[in-house]
């Protein structure tokens, strides 16, 4: 068991590594180039290892966290994933509706262990933490299922929806860094400190799409 420990550890460290660098090079490389589309398959299959070896170190050491960070993250780049999918055009299927109530029904769970933990007077910054985290994926988990629901959506929402995806998983495996890292400093710091450095990224993006199909507009008009 401890060699199939080790082995996982080596595999998520090395995963983890790599979905922070090939997401970085992403965030950086201008959008629908045909590198940053490689690379972004390369951050894909990266959080993939990371997500898999999170699940398995956490069923063995029974570490609660690393499963909560684990089905977090990979959920908002399967969500940037599927994203990707519908600005290609293609249909819905059960999975694709599947994996939002998933999530609905996770991140409920996770709000409910905040409650658990507040009861139980074990630690109110983790209990924070469960809220923040589980109110955000509940929050963007009923926005998809909604999304979905439509009859129409444009490309550009499913830009915007995939850039938000892959970045936020971004966030939340660099938060996982943090907190291993920089167990030093305090709870709220290494586990929310990420999200409000890299939020602004996102929203940067996003609005770049905006600015770009507001300008094609004007051209054309």
């Amino acid at each position: 068991m401890e060699v199939l420990k080790n082995t996982l550890l080596v595999l998520h460290v090395t995963a983890g590594f790599s979905s922070l660098f090939t997401g970085s090079l992403a965030m950086i490389l201008e959008k629908g180039t045909a590198k940053h589309k490689r690379i972004g398959q390369w951050y894909f299959w990266s959080m993939t290892a990371v997500f898999v070896s999170a699940i398995l170190l956490a069923i063995i050491g029974k570490l609660i966290f690393l499963f909560l960070v684990g089905v977090f993250s990979y959920y908002l780049v399967l969500s940037g994933k599927q994203a990707y999918k519908f600005m290609r055009r293609e249909k819905q299927n059960f999975w694709d509706k599947a994996l939002h109530w998933v999530s609905f029904a996770f991140n409920l769970g996770l709000i409910a262990f905040g409650f658990y933990l507040l009861a139980r007077n074990n630690s109110f910054s983790f209990a924070t933490i469960c809220f923040v985290f589980g109110g955000v994926g509940l929050a963007g988990s009923i926005q998809n299922i909604l999304t979905l629901r439509k009859e129409k959506v444009t490309y550009k929402v499913w830009l915007k929806k995939h850039i938000g995806g892959m970045i936020g998983g971004y966030i939340a495996t660099f938060t996982a860094f943090c907190v291993t890292a920089l167990a030093f400093l305090p709870n709220l710091v290494t586990w929310l400190g990420p999200t409000l450095l890299f939020v602004p990224v996102i929203v940067y993006w996003q609005r770049k799409v905006d600015g770009k199909r507001k300008a094609k507009r004007v051209a054309a008009d």
